[in-house]
């Protein structure tokens, strides 16, 4: 089934007084034009069928014309305004984005890389550009990217968590070596898994793939293996990678 969309009550009383007071379009935007309301375009006093010509009067005595230079249908301006929010918090959600991967590409400067991540809203592909960045053992990489994600240090009941954390870190590390797509698998299959809003996942997983790409632009490596080892009161990470 199609998805209903919603109207607003405002747009909605418009075309409801369209059809009432037999409206054309142009005589629509005359009284949006000039401030009408349109639950009270008519009274006992005015025949329906008078309406349409009073909105004519009305606006050619306020603009001294009698037609809009341009007219679009109520249908029309809804759409213009939907897409215009959208775009509105689909701005906001990029400059969102930019401040978090500028914040974590501070860090990763703080540690000692010199890194420069950028967030490109038209493409909206994570990119991370790097001069003279260190990786050391991978391990330890996936550990500073995945840090703020799991409990650490892990309590002794906190570790299938600490250990499903990292691995789920590092299909996040190798998705950054391919494409947005491979990203946006990963966030469909974490949202899946569970159970949570798209967008939500897809929230985590950038936040990861931009702090690998923050902090380690130019490590290649796959991780192919992660896995957690206790030692005493000691927590034990390892992790295998191919290439570099």
């Amino acid at each position: 089934m199609a998805r209903r969309e919603r109207v607003r009550p405002s747009v909605q009383d418009w075309i409801a007084a369209r059809s009432k007071f037999g409206l054309t379009d142009a005589q629509v935007q005359m009284a949006r034009e000039l401030g009408m309301n349109p639950r009270r375009l008519g009274n006992k006093s005015h025949d329906v069928s008078a309406i349409p010509g009073i909105v004519e009067a009305l606006y050619r005595q306020r603009f001294g014309r009698s037609a809009p230079v341009s007219v679009a249908s109520i249908e029309v301006v809804r759409r213009e305004e939907q897409e215009a929010r959208r775009g509105a918090r689909a701005a906001r959600s990029a400059a969102r984005e930019q401040q978090r991967i500028e914040a974590r590409a501070q860090e990763a400067r703080a540690l000692g890389y010199s890194v420069r991540a950028e967030f490109d809203a038209r493409s909206g592909e994570l990119r991370g550009v790097a001069t003279g960045s260190r990786s050391g053992r991978l391990s330890d990489a996936l550990l500073e990217v995945m840090k703020p994600h799991v409990p650490f240090p892990p309590a002794r009941h906190e570790l299938e968590e600490f250990s499903g954390g990292l691995a789920f870190g590092a299909e996040v590390w190798n998705a950054t070596l391919g494409s947005e797509e491979d990203l946006h698998d990963l966030a469909a299959e974490l949202s899946e898994a569970r159970g949570c809003p798209l967008e939500e996942a897809s929230q985590l997983v950038r936040e990861i793939a931009a702090s690998k790409l923050a902090r380690f632009p130019d490590d290649r490596r796959r991780i192919v293996d992660v896995s957690v080892e206790v030692r005493g009161a000691n927590v034990m990470v390892h992790a295998t990678g191919l290439g570099g």
